[in-house]
Order: structure tokens, then sequence, then C-alpha cells
């Protein structure tokens, strides 16, 4: 059975995902490019070589300065498997950071 699931995405320069929270645990790595990470109610900036935390049904969205690659993995698969695995879109603005100090 898999335990573990990773993904890359990719965030085009000035663009916003969409805000978000999952149970259980999720990593990100910034791989590429710089921005801002949101995660609860704080909001990170973010450059290559970055790593994050996001904590269980926390609400958590990436908002590019330049483009900007971001790696994460998550226990989903296991959640999935025991039929716990919940998630959800919240209709939320990015929160407001420092986004205007981050150089393209």
């Amino acid at each position: 059975m898999p335990t573990m699931r990773c993904e890359i995405t990719r965030v085009l320069a000035g663009a916003s995902t969409e805000t978000s929270r999952q149970t259980g645990g999720r990593v990100l790595c910034v791989l590429h490019g710089n921005g801002e990470i949101a995660i609860g109610d704080q909001v990170f900036v973010a450059e290559p070589g970055d790593i994050l935390a996001v904590p269980s049904w926390t609400p958590w969205a990436i908002r590019a300065a330049g483009e900007m690659d971001v790696f994460s993995t998550s226990d989903a698969p296991i959640l999935e498997s025991l039929g716990l695995m919940r998630t959800e879109t919240l209709d939320a603005p990015f929160p407001t950071g420092a986004l205007a100090g981050v150089q393209q």
C-alpha cells in the first residue's frame, strides 16, 4: 500500500493557488522561484531550499513573485485507504504578506 504522495506545483509569476486544507500533514519544499506561502495565519517569504510543514486541517496557499515550483509530500494515501481523508477548498483571499519586498 502506498504511504506517501509526492506532487510538484508550478505557480506562475503573480499568481496564487487556491487556499485549501486537508486532514493529514504536508511538507513543502521550494525548488525554484520565490514568493510567499501562507500557512494558517502566518505568511512566510519562500525561496529555493526552504522547507515548510503544514499541520493537519490548517489552511495554506502559495503566491509566486516569479514562477515558482514547490514539491510537496503528504500522507494522503494512508488516510484515503482508511476513509479518513478530507479536503476543503476555502473561499478566502491570500493573506496580506510581504510580497512587495520579494524580488522576482
